[in-house]
């Protein structure tokens, strides 16, 4: 679990993975390479927001698809980039 403390210049985040938490509960994680996961504890995207019915909405900037919507792990559709352009 991280460390997370207050500087001049805003939040500093140390030593692994920051969770924000209500009791046991994890709300949102913080992994240290700037993955950001919301209803889960190990994005695996710069932003992964997960529900508890199985859907999934994913922000991307380095993998083949700029934003997903999945249904239980299965792709219901996409945007992606190529070469600049939104396919």
């Amino acid at each position: 679990m991280a460390i997370l403390t207050t500087t001049q210049n805003g939040l500093s985040f140390a030593g692994g993975t920051t969770f924000i938490q209500t009791g046991a509960s994890s709300l949102m994680s913080i992994k240290t390479d700037g993955d950001v996961g919301i209803g889960t504890t190990n994005p695996t995207r710069k932003l992964q927001v997960d529900s508890a019915a199985g859907y999934t909405l994913s922000l991307n900037s380095t993998q083949q698809y700029l934003m997903e919507f999945a249904r239980d792990g299965v792709s219901e559709w996409w945007f992606a980039v190529n070469n600049g352009d939104f396919k």
